[in-house]
């Protein structure tokens, strides 16, 4: 018995370890594609890029168990069942929860494994990948100068070189600075020399041989500005280049977001923002009795004497101004509510994508025998098949649950409930011979 559970769960490891590559591999190049725009053309150093794929990879695990484990579960069984191996375990007197035991306590530390990762991995990894990928966005494309094309990434001027004889000397060069936001002084130069510091920081530039051009305020009444025209042999510039520079930021600033938390934290936050939420509401509600109860002895014993304008006047400033702070706390208690449904998800998702190791499991070893196809064919079909119909629910009710559609037990756990006990019932129905 003890070599059958081996050679089981040796038939179900192997799959499994192939598939999950594959799957982290296919949705890596979509992450890639996703933010291609972002990452190309500014000379980003090849160990920041391995450095963001890990974190992307890493992100990318709680997809990929389940769908590995729906594709691994449905090939083993479907080979058993394709060489009758299965009929014959069955035959001597073998249950069908026997021959799935291993496969099964197998499973459960991949459950145990995914909420793990997800609790402790990705909160950290998702802290860290948020704030590179905020410094590569937030980053210049790499300098570079192309011949007849103005540069107008460098903050405050404008390049242009019309032949470029190396990396540092060029010919027929304009600049145009632009730093008081127009254009007051232009350098037209027939050769320069252009060299980074050693800090990168800053663009040193030697022009030769030109013509500067500058436009100030003139005394005249009857003309609004004077232009000054100034031939030199030799003029220095010094452009700053720190904003094409990868500033790596403290990841402090993202530590706010529910995907940065586990599960204690979340649980912290859910319910300062509750307490935060009640506290808003009750003051509210007193101010507004405390204002209805206010009673002016002045205004009334004077009725009389007061202008009658001046009294509605007030009545109608004091309902404008209850009205602006009822729709202010309106917006505010929604702000903070689609807050608290995003901290609900994230701590619910913890849960569910681990348990969707486990729904997978019960759903692929019953449709392996089913099919009785193993292999990387029809069970490939199949199981992208049934893993995307539990993604689409899972995905559709996360997003009614953020927009305060759902309630977090419907919109995450109802699509997570259903399935477990479909995959319940076909199990039961494998075992009973019924399928």
């Amino acid at each position: 018995m003890k070599k059958l559970n081996k050679s089981i769960l040796i038939a179900f490891i192997k799959p499994f370890i192939y598939t999950f590559s594959i799957v982290i591999f296919i949705l890596l190049m979509q992450f890639l594609w996703k933010y291609i725009d972002d990452l190309i053309g500014k000379g980003l150093e090849l160990s920041l890029i391995f450095e963001l794929m890990l974190y992307a990879s890493c992100t990318l695990v709680p997809i990929a168990l389940p769908l590995a484990v729906l594709l691994s579960s449905i090939m083993t069984m479907g080979n058993l069942s394709e060489k009758s191996e299965f009929i014959a375990l069955k035959s001597s007197g073998i249950s069908f929860f026997q021959i799935i035991k291993p496969l099964f306590l197998f499973s459960i530390c991949i459950v145990i494994f995914s909420f793990s990762f997800s609790n402790y991995i990705i909160p950290y990894v998702n802290l860290k990948n948020t704030n590179l990928m905020y410094d590569i966005i937030h980053k210049k494309l790499a300098f570079s100068l192309e011949e007849g094309v103005f540069f107008n990434e460098i903050d405050g001027f404008s390049l242009k070189i019309e032949k470029k004889i190396d990396d540092h000397n060029f010919e027929d060069i304009i600049i145009l600075d632009h730093s008081e936001k127009t254009v007051k002084k232009t350098f037209i130069s027939q050769k320069a020399n252009m060299k980074m510091s050693k800090d990168e920081n800053y663009l040193n530039i030697n022009l030769l041989n030109g013509t500067s051009y500058s436009e100030n305020e003139c005394f005249e009444k009857n003309k609004s500005n004077c232009q000054i025209t100034t031939q030199f042999d030799r003029f220095s510039l010094k452009l700053d280049l720190s904003s094409f520079k990868l500033n790596r930021g403290s990841s402090d600033r993202f530590t706010n977001k529910a995907k940065t938390m586990d599960t204690s934290q979340l649980n912290t936050v859910i319910d300062s923002v509750k307490k935060n939420i009640n506290f808003q509401k009750n003051d509210f509600k007193k101010n507004i009795y405390q204002s209805l109860q206010k009673n002016e002895k002045k205004d009334i014993r004077n009725i009389n004497q007061l202008d009658e304008q001046i009294i509605i006047k007030r009545v109608q400033n004091k309902i404008k101004n209850s009205l602006y702070s009822l729709n202010h706390l309106n917006r505010e208690l929604k702000r903070k509510k689609q807050y608290l449904n995003k901290l609900k998800v994230e701590l619910n998702k913890k849960h569910t994508n681990a348990l969707a190791c486990m729904i997978m499991f019960l759903i692929g070893i019953p449709l392996g025998g089913v099919i009785k196809k193993g292999g990387f064919g029809l069970p490939v079909i199949i199981s992208i098949i049934s893993f995307l119909i539990y993604h689409i629910i899972s995905i559709t009710g996360e997003k009614l649950v953020k927009k305060d559609v759902l309630d977090v037990f419907y919109g995450i756990w109802g699509p997570t409930i259903i399935f477990f006990i479909i995959g319940i019932i076909i199990s039961i129905s494998m075992q009973k011979e019924k399928l």
